[in-house]
């Protein structure tokens, strides 16, 4: 029952845990510094960089560099930080840092001399360097309308099991309604994948 309500109240019941997770020294939270949590979403925020400070959420945000307003987008289900990265940590050695790791996906479909509009659901599944997966819906609704020369972003939080993604899938369902249908194809020209320290 506690496991069902800490899913379904996404509120501050879960704040506990991601405060618990980020007492480790090795588990970060980036959160980043936003006009508006439309613009985080739509990526205009992204990455942390030499000019955009990024804070930590939790334990060791007095720490980090990112004041003000900041946003970040975590998973709704444990566990919250477990993806390994490596960073520099002297002249000779690296160390492992886990992190609550986000990326920002844009799909871009090229314009076309005639405008084309479709009606359906984009999904895209990450594969990892260890072959497994997740899959994100990336559209709204199932008769969401697409357009040619139109582009789609989302923030997605992968499980930490997938590890780095190697590769991308993207899957077109048409839409079959009684008012409006969805073309039976719809070709992505682009696909980008960004990470919270944005690499490509």
């Amino acid at each position: 029952a506690s496991d069902v309500e800490g899913r379904s109240l996404c509120n501050h019941r879960r704040a506990y845990k991601f405060f618990t997770d980020s007492v480790s020294p090795r588990c970060h939270f980036p959160s980043f510094p936003c006009n508006s949590y439309d613009s985080f979403l739509e990526g205009s925020c992204f990455p942390c960089s030499q000019d955009r400070h990024c804070g930590n959420m939790g334990y060791y945000a007095d720490r980090s560099h990112g004041r003000g307003t900041l946003y970040l987008v975590t998973r709704d289900e444990e566990p919250f930080c477990d993806n390994a990265h490596q960073i520099l940590t002297t002249r000779d050695a690296t160390c492992s840092v886990f992190t609550a790791h986000q990326y920002h996906v844009r799909l871009e479909h090229s314009p076309r001399d005639e405008p084309l509009t479709s009606y359906g659901k984009i999904q895209l599944t990450l594969i990892g360097t260890n072959n497994i997966n997740e899959t994100f819906t990336l559209t709204q609704k199932d008769d969401e309308e697409i357009k040619s020369g139109g582009s789609l972003t989302r923030m997605l939080v992968p499980h930490p099991i997938l590890q780095d993604p190697s590769s991308v899938e993207v899957t077109y369902t048409a839409y079959s309604g009684w008012i409006s249908s969805g073309l039976p194809s719809w070709d992505v020209n682009k696909v980008t994948l960004t990470d919270s320290v944005g690499q490509r």
